[in-house]
């Protein structure tokens, strides 16, 4: 009864037999080929995300020892720095001490030297007045004597009372 009515369906036991026959034998191929390829992908893929995993977790350990030694470097660059600051202060004040004193030097120096310029400057302009003052003199007595007189007698008789004095 059940036969006429699967009958009746359009089910056929023979067809039905032979569809589960290809099925198995398709099933067994993919398992043999396709399946045993997919299982090694996913296995390898596992193997990579673990991979991946451990090494994220390697770099997190490795970040936050860097995140030590960078604490680490960065106090001893303070110190160093403070180190540095000290020694520079000391040198400052040393540099500025020295300055002040080639600086005084140099100032004595300057001194000196425009007092002896000042000095060869005066005797310079009085030999220049002396020169001039003798061609005036000599000038100036020509003129009230309205003749021509000796320059060389004139300059004989300043010299002559300059040294009286």
């Amino acid at each position: 009864m059940i036969e006429e009515v699967l009958g009746k369906l359009g089910f056929d036991w023979k067809v039905a037999l032979a569809n589960l026959v290809n099925f198995l034998i398709i099933y067994w191929l993919l398992r043999k080929v396709v399946f045993k390829k997919i299982g090694t992908a996913i296995r390898e893929r596992r193997e990579k995300i673990q991979a991946g995993l451990d090494d994220a977790e390697k770099a997190k350990t490795e970040l936050m020892m860097a995140g030590h030694e960078k604490e680490r470097i960065l106090t001893e660059g303070q110190m160093e720095v403070k180190s540095l600051l000290v020694g520079a202060e000391a040198l400052k004040s040393e540099i500025i001490e020295s300055a002040k004193v080639d600086a005084e030097l140099a100032s004595r120096a300057i001194k000196e030297s425009a007092m002896k310029d000042i000095e060869a400057l005066a005797e310079q302009h009085a030999a220049e007045v002396k020169a001039r003052s003798v061609e005036l003199i000599v000038s100036g007595l020509e003129k009230i004597l309205k003749e021509d007189v000796d320059t060389k007698k004139v300059e004989a008789m300043i010299h002559e009372s300059a040294s009286v004095k």
